[in-house]
């Protein structure tokens, strides 16, 4: 089997077992234990874990205790983080990893996307520091170099310059500048580490050995020959055990990605001439789908469809059997007005207009309230001269959905909101401007504006919401918020940025420094443009410092156009 088909399978297991459970990580990026041992035992192609036994307290062997277990040890599966890292489908929030909407768009891509967008983030053309990072962090081949990219940008030159034919390992040998290395440790060797890079681009479908001396360069990554897809299977089991689901190789994986909501993944069973996964239906998941406004209807329609049949009987029968119990017994969050004088709750019930805002009473000292009435209750008690104690966010209940109509539209006031609170620091994850940027062209003004002004409202309302560091000194920190850029300058910014890459034509920015809190006019050599931390920056070459700088994009107040910056280029010749 083709090694990329196993590569984008492995892949596809990662990221659905990413979504389907919360991953902390250790130090900066890095799994924990527990989730390694679970995704190893999912992949096609695992690692051996060494099992040390050791003593418990009694002194008796405890078989089968992993100690001391780190990613690192496990090649395929730092593979697969490393590449998920750099195509920036998953990202670090809160010592947890999260998907990010690139995932999704991965995952319903075609197989030859799939390959060339994992190839492009690994091996970038201009690779920065945080690619050599990336490449130390997981110990990928030529880690120990000070530079990987002085084997790695050769080696990609003469597959490039040679499509469809067969090169033998030497040849490679001679025309690529090996260097030497201090460590005389056999695995450090030149020789062993292009063989384990050639390894890596194949793993990526890029060549194929066809013996351990000559290699096939393939023009496009080389790929299985595409099937008519084939849906999942029930298994045949009769017992009263959760159903099993089996889905081979051409099962569409964007059926795969939803499925981890409502099944776990079992196990991978890899041959030489077919891939299967099995899945099992999880009562826990359902559960949870029930309680986030799911219906088994829903549930049942969404087997039906990614298995393009009927359900069978027994598997509608234990379905049956998860809805009778579920709703048996409901927790409910309610708004109750209560008093210690029974005479008081008798006083206010008089009022028609206050009686309205009363659902049932609960006892002569608590009458439930409906939610959508609170607020108007809340003002027609201050008229009469009473303040209640107010102990939940009553602002903060107002319902959204007047205003949100359509799934775009709940992005957009997602994506903003998580903007605000990060310029508030109140959290430390942001997302691209590329993805407002292409929200906002979408979404129309009139309701866009509605959005922006429910969001402010949102944030006004509450104390929990307001900038902590809005009463504080000056700090370089808060310097750099004061000179904000509106989100449509930004993505204005962003196209002309992108356009001058393509063009290979100099920029001339007008850019704010927080550090030395300076506005100075630079024209830049755009080389790059990168993601750091969930901002926007562009390297280039600075004329005025006359070395590559790296620019924040909300911070560039402003890019001339093409007639001005001419007429400046103009100006600076005749002086």
């Amino acid at each position: 089997m083709n090694p990329f088909t196993l590569l984008r399978a492995d892949m596809l297991t990662f990221l659905s077992y990413l979504q389907a459970h919360p991953c902390k990580i250790i130090g900066a990026r890095f799994l924990a234990t527990a989730n390694l041992v679970a995704l190893n035992a999912l992949l096609t192609k695992r690692t051996p874990t060494l099992l040390n036994p050791t003593k418990n307290a009694r002194g008796e062997f405890q078989r089968g205790a992993i100690t001391k277990l780190r990613e690192r040890d496990l090649p395929r599966l730092c593979l697969l983080h490393a590449l998920a890292e750099a195509a920036r489908l998953i990202a670090y929030h809160q010592r947890q990893i999260i998907l990010t909407p690139h995932a999704a768009r991965w995952v319903e891509s075609d197989s030859t996307t799939q390959a060339n967008l994992l190839l492009q983030a690994l091996l970038p053309a201009r690779p920065t520091d945080a690619h050599l990072q990336l490449w130390r962090a997981f110990h990928l081949p030529g880690y120990h170099l000070n530079t990987p990219w002085r084997l790695i940008t050769p080696l990609l030159e003469i597959i490039h310059a040679a499509p469809d034919q067969t090169l033998r390992f030497t040849t490679f040998l001679k025309m690529i500048p090996l260097p030497t290395f201090d460590d005389d440790a056999p695995a450090h060797a030149p020789e062993t580490v292009l063989r384990e890079m050639l390894n890596l681009l194949q793993t990526l479908g890029q060549l194929t050995w066809q013996s351990r001396a000559t290699i096939q360069i393939h023009r496009v990554p080389a790929l299985d020959t595409p099937t008519k897809p084939n849906p999942l299977v029930w298994s045949k089991t009769k017992t009263d055990a959760a159903p099993t689901l089996i889905a081979d190789e051409t099962t569409q994986p964007r059926a795969l990605f939803q499925l981890s909501k409502y099944a776990n993944h079992l196990t991978t069973l890899v041959t030489t001439r077919s891939l299967r996964r099995l899945y099992a239906l999880d009562p826990e998941k359902i559960r949870r789908a029930l309680d986030q406004g799911a219906t088994l209807a829903d549930l049942q329609l969404f087997l039906e469809t990614i298995t393009a049949a009927e359900l069978p009987p027994r598997v509608h029968h234990w379905l049956d059997a998860i809805g009778e119990k579920y709703g048996a017994y409901a927790l409910r969050h309610v708004i109750l007005l209560e008093s210690d004088d029974p005479q008081k709750i008798s006083a206010l019930a008089q009022a028609k207009t206050i009686r309205a805002c009363f659902q049932r009473p609960l006892s002569p000292r608590a009458i439930i309230i409906r939610p959508d009435r609170a607020q108007h209750l809340i003002r027609r008690l201050q008229h009469r001269g009473i303040f209640p104690r107010i102990e939940i966010p009553i602002n903060s209940q107002q319902s959204t959905v007047s205003i949100l109509q359509s799934p775009v539209s709940n992005l957009y006031f997602a994506l903003q909101l998580t903007r605000q609170l990060a310029a508030r620091h109140l959290i430390n994850y942001s997302l691209p401007y590329s993805i407002l940027e292409t929200l906002t062209q979408t979404i129309p003004a009139a309701e866009m504006e509605q959005l922006d002004a429910q969001i402010q409202d949102i944030l006004n309302a509450s104390p929990l919401f307001q900038d902590p560091q809005k009463n504080r000194a000056a700090t370089p920190f808060v310097t750099a918020q004061s000179h904000p850029v509106p989100a449509s300058l930004v993505s204005k910014h962003l196209a002309q940025i992108q356009n001058a890459l393509q063009t290979q034509t100099a920029l001339t920015i007008t850019y704010y420094s927080p550090y030395t809190d300076e506005t100075t006019i630079r024209v830049i050599e755009p080389h790059l443009l990168e993601t750091r931390r969930h901002n926007d920056y562009l390297i280039g070459y600075c004329h005025r410092d006359h070395a590559e700088r790296t620019f924040r994009i909300d911070r560039i107040l402003e890019i001339m156009s093409e007639e001005k910056n001419a007429r400046a280029a103009r100006n600076a010749v005749s002086r």
